[in-house]
């Protein structure tokens, strides 16, 4: 839930004026009953409206400080739409680093190929800003969103399944994890690449690609491995091995690029001029900008004030009123 109030410390302000208008109060209660009949000369009825006007003020002014001290507190409802230009390009690169991407039926292995595929594209990608996901059982952040290709190298170079200690391969959740880390209205075009075997053992692609598609940032799958695959031990060190087939599932692949929509793309990795057909995509949206509207709370200090002034205003007029009748 949105708070009312950006610096709600500022309403403290505000405290104050309840045990000062009480005070005043009863001091002119007091007043009105013994003093000023003997002071006017007048009876009680008199002395009871100046009591009335001074009830009038007291509250007005008190309510008008307590605005002024909500204005502090910059109060904030509703909202509008603004204009935002969106210049450039994120991309964030998504690497499944789970145990069936150390096969080599690519070589010389599934993850070695794809961090070199990444590393080619991220020096083509010059105007844009470039960050790289790791995933396995689960996604993290391992390089947000830079134009430092240092580091994107560096990392690329050492990747490795021991990076993370979760289990599984969860690629969506690589997916999940890059749409969370691109910064809101950042950039003309938001492209997630991912590079994995398809061979999920966890949580969905598809859900992802649907989470993707309704973010509005684009897809590319870049499919890594063979059809025919290669046989790995899923636990290597037990006492028994269990064997098991991994292949390149690039019909679940291209399901989910179709998914994704918004201009997504599926290549096969081991293709030749697949990472021409990825550097077009983005390259079409580096230089580019686009404007977009974001919607935005409306700060009311004017509002505000300007009801504290008519209560003020109106504590001066209301008060004078009576006393200039009584005098």
């Amino acid at each position: 839930m949105t708070s009312l109030f950006d610096r709600p410390e500022y309403l403290a302000l505000a405290l104050p004026a309840i045990p000062a208008a009480v005070f005043v109060l009863v001091r002119w209660k007091r007043m009105a009953s013994l003093v000023l009949p003997a002071l006017l000369n007048t009876g009680p009825r008199p002395a009871v409206s100046i009591f009335r006007a001074v009830v009038v003020r007291t509250v007005c002014y008190a309510l008008a400080w307590m605005l002024v001290a909500c204005a502090f507190a910059s109060p904030r409802w509703g909202t509008k739409l603004l204009p935002v230009r969106q210049e450039g390009a994120s991309v964030l690169f998504v690497l499944d680093i789970s145990r069936s991407m150390t096969v080599g039926d690519v070589a010389p292995d599934r993850l070695s190929y794809a961090a070199e595929y990444a590393s080619v594209l991220a020096d083509r990608f010059v105007n844009a800003r470039v960050g790289i996901v790791l995933a396995k059982g689960s996604g993290i952040l391992a390089i947000p969103l830079t134009a430092d290709r240092r580091s994107v190298r560096d990392l690329l170079n050492a990747v490795s399944p021991a990076m993370l200690s979760s289990a599984g391969s969860n690629p969506g959740s690589g997916l999940e994890a890059a749409l969370a880390s691109f910064p809101a209205s950042s950039a003309a075009s938001r492209t997630i690449v991912l590079f994995t075997d398809g061979d999920e053992t966890s949580g969905s692609l598809l859900e992802a690609a649907r989470s993707v598609q309704k973010s509005g940032a684009s897809l590319v799958v870049v499919g890594i491995g063979t059809e025919e695959g290669e046989v790995i031990d899923v636990y290597p060190g037990a006492s028994e091995p269990t064997f098991y087939t991994t292949r390149l599932q690039e019909d679940f692949l291209r399901q989910a690029v179709r998914i994704a929509g918004n201009g997504s793309l599926y290549v096969n990795g081991s293709d030749a001029g697949s990472a021409l057909d990825v550097i077009s995509l983005v390259d079409g949206s580096q230089n580019g900008s686009r404007m977009v509207y974001s919607r935005t709370g409306v700060y009311r200090y004017g509002e505000v004030l300007a009801a504290a002034f008519l209560l003020f205003a109106a504590g001066c007029v209301a008060g004078g009123r009576v006393w200039r009748k009584r005098m």
